[in-house]
């Protein structure tokens, strides 16, 4: 008999822990929970709750846009990098003294075999010009 109790014990405790399993969720389902005093007590604190968490996905939003952004501007900055390169070595093979004294004498324009003199002016001379 001794068995038979306990073993009707044991079924009757799974029961009712199933039965207090499915109160609150039939609570929450139905909507009694929201009707409960510990609800409406806490209601600030949980929009408060809720703001701060609307807060953090919009900053987790916005942190992963500006790391997009940084990466599109790293990969231009190398672009730009490497055209600068390109063009700076164009500009110093074509400004080099024998390429251009080449290309100018076909236009009657070479380079000086004369010294470049020197203009020295007096300081009168200075005063009237300034």
């Amino acid at each position: 008999m001794n068995k038979e109790d306990n073993h009707t014990n044991q079924t009757s405790e799974k029961k009712t822990s199933k039965r207090k399993l499915r109160l609150p969720l039939m609570q929450i389902l139905n909507g009694e929970i929201l009707q409960k005093e510990f609800f409406l007590r806490n209601l600030p604190f949980l929009f408060y709750i809720a703001c701060l968490l609307a807060i953090y996905i919009a900053n987790v939003y916005y942190a992963e846009n500006k790391i997009r952004e940084i990466s599109v501007v790293e990969e231009q900055i190398k672009e730009l990098q490497t055209e600068y390169i390109s063009i700076k070595a164009d500009l110093t093979e074509h400004s080099k003294e024998h390429l251009l004294d080449t290309l100018l004498r076909p236009r009657g324009i070479g380079v000086s075999i004369l010294p470049p003199k020197v203009i020295a002016l007096t300081k009168e001379e200075a005063a009237k010009i300034y």
